[in-house]
């Protein structure tokens, strides 16, 4: 309740103290992380009881961190403002200086509202998952839309529907955009504001970012923003949008190459900073984790290119910063690779940029990753030129990007048998280790890794066992790998909740196995 409230309250003073910032953008961005525990059988309810207090750093996470805040804005949107205003009000005065938890916190809205709304409550609070929803229509002679419908889901398979109350939008082909508010009750809802509009261009069923689900594209509309995406307008609808093509693709219902092909044509002209860093973020996990070898090689041209383009060009500091940051943890080509070194030999410059030594050191592991011959002295030099605490680290991190199998041995030996080994120097060499070019080198150490997590849990800070699973697990693309982290999963006396952390990141890569099996071509 509290880290809920926090995350939300933060939003909602932002806005009022920074107005014209992308507050809800980033709010969204929470949301989204945790979307993506709870499409996955790994997830849980918001409020879950915890048997035993060794389990209580596994509780929080993006459910508690991300769901919470986004199900307290749909209670705000759900009741109305002023009514979720005046019974936050009640419930603080009501339990000043003493406990409470998230019955009181509805009792309070029932009051306010005069509504019932316990079913509500259960279904978002003590319910694990959350509906996908689309937003569907036929169209009569004239191809104006009738029978408009909201259709949910549940993304667990379990059967449930979540009441909830949405905004949808819809672009006609002429004339203004229009909104309307729907109340979903069951897991078909009708929309009778829709019927009889003309034809419509695009329609979206969460305009505002009220509700809380996977809301998909239907496919005219689709297809109509890949082909024109400069008819979505407005930055947090732009957002959402790309976030709905983006589970399109991680649905393995469109293909990652024309992903990346939207990204590379809206990328230089989007202005909203949280959407550009998500946009050449998923551009390069299409690139890098769902594309073959030989489909990198024909991307890289045009993709290279936007993100060398932006870092050198673009109109402010931070989305140079932000291009620079994309390209760093991209490159492929021999040519990407060329600009990388000339970067660190000030031979190539960023306007207006001065590379940390975090950057240094970062360009450093790409290059060791892919291999780079001058990749081992590049890196003794600027271990040279930073010698300081963080230099130290960095250096660490960035050596075990080598791509030996060897330099991937002694790495994982010091893990567990180095005493002296910081737990952050650890943490931060665990993407670097387990870069996904090295897949074939990792998998190897995939069943001591997992074997370790019970270790893991008892004796690192809250936060590691996410971390090592993800980078582990997420390092991998193939099929093998993911029934060797099935099996391990299987396995009677695994601790619950590591179980259910386990599953959680199984998905994304069974996600990339799916998509890579359909689309990644030789």
């Amino acid at each position: 309740l509290k880290e809920g409230f926090a995350n939300f309250m933060a939003a909602k003073a932002a806005e009022a103290l920074l107005p014209g910032q992308p507050v809800w953008n980033a709010f969204h961005a929470l949301k989204t992380a945790a979307y993506r525990t709870d499409v996955t059988q790994g997830t849980t309810p918001i409020y879950r009881p915890l048997p035993n207090l060794s389990s209580a750093k596994s509780a929080y996470g993006n459910i508690v961190y991300g769901k919470a805040p986004a199900v307290l804005r749909q209670a705000e949107f759900y009741v109305g403002a002023p009514v979720f205003q005046r019974a936050v009000r009640q419930f603080v005065k009501k339990h000043a200086y003493a406990a409470a938890d998230w019955s009181d916190l509805v009792a309070a809205l029932e009051r306010a509202s005069g509504r019932d709304l316990k079913r509500w409550a259960q279904a978002w609070v003590k319910r694990r998952g959350m509906p996908e929803v689309r937003l569907s229509w036929d169209t009569d002679r004239a191809g104006r839309p009738k029978n408009a419908a909201l259709e949910q889901h549940d993304v667990l398979g379990e059967g449930r529907a979540w009441p909830m109350k949405l905004r949808v939008f819809a672009l006609p082909e002429t004339g203004l955009p229009l909104s309307f508010d729907a109340l979903v009750r069951g897991k078909r809802t009708r929309v009778p504001a829709m019927d009889g509009m003309p034809e419509i261009e695009f329609a979206f069923a969460n305009f505002g970012d009220y509700g809380y689900g996977r809301f998909m594209l239907d496919e005219a509309s689709r297809e109509a923003v890949l082909g024109r995406p400069e008819i979505v307008q407005g930055d947090l609808l732009r957002s959402l949008v790309f976030d709905s093509l983006w589970e399109s693709v991680r649905d393995a219902e469109l293909g990652p190459l024309a992903y990346l092909d939207l990204v590379v044509r809206v990328a230089p002209a989007e202005r909203d900073p949280v959407t550009l860093a998500s946009l050449l973020g998923r551009a390069q996990v299409a690139f890098l984790h769902y594309s073959s070898d030989a489909q990198r090689d024909a991307a890289a041209p045009r993709f290279e290119e936007l993100l060398a383009d932006g870092m050198l060009h673009a109109d402010t500091r931070s989305r140079r910063i932000t291009f620079l940051r994309t390209f760093t943890a991209s490159a492929w080509s021999e040519a990407a690779r060329a600009r990388l070194r000339a970067l660190l030999a000030s031979t190539l410059e960023i306007p207006g940029v001065r590379l940390s030594s975090r950057d240094r050191f970062r360009i450093v592991a790409r290059l060791l990753a892919l291999g780079d011959p001058d990749s081992g002295l590049l890196l003794a030099m600027q271990s040279a030129t930073d010698s300081s605490d963080d230099g130290r680290r960095y250096a660490f991190a960035a050596a075990a990007a080598e791509r030996s199998a060897e330099a991937k041995r002694a790495y994982f030996e010091r893990f567990f048998g180095d005493p002296g080994l910081a737990e952050s120097w650890i943490d931060a060499a665990l993407g670097p280790f387990n870069s996904v070019e090295h897949a074939e080198l990792t998998q190897p150490f995939l069943d001591l890794a997992l074997a370790a997590l019970p270790e893991l849990k008892r004796t690192r800070k809250i936060f590691f066992v996410n971390n090592w699973l993800a980078a582990f697990v997420g390092g991998q693309l193939d099929a093998a790998a993911l029934e060797q982290i099935e099996s391990f999963a299987r396995e009677p006396g695994l601790d619950p909740d590591l179980k259910l952390q386990l599953i959680e990141a199984m998905d994304g890569l069974a996600r990339t196995v799916k998509i890579r099996a359909r689309f990644a071509r030789n």
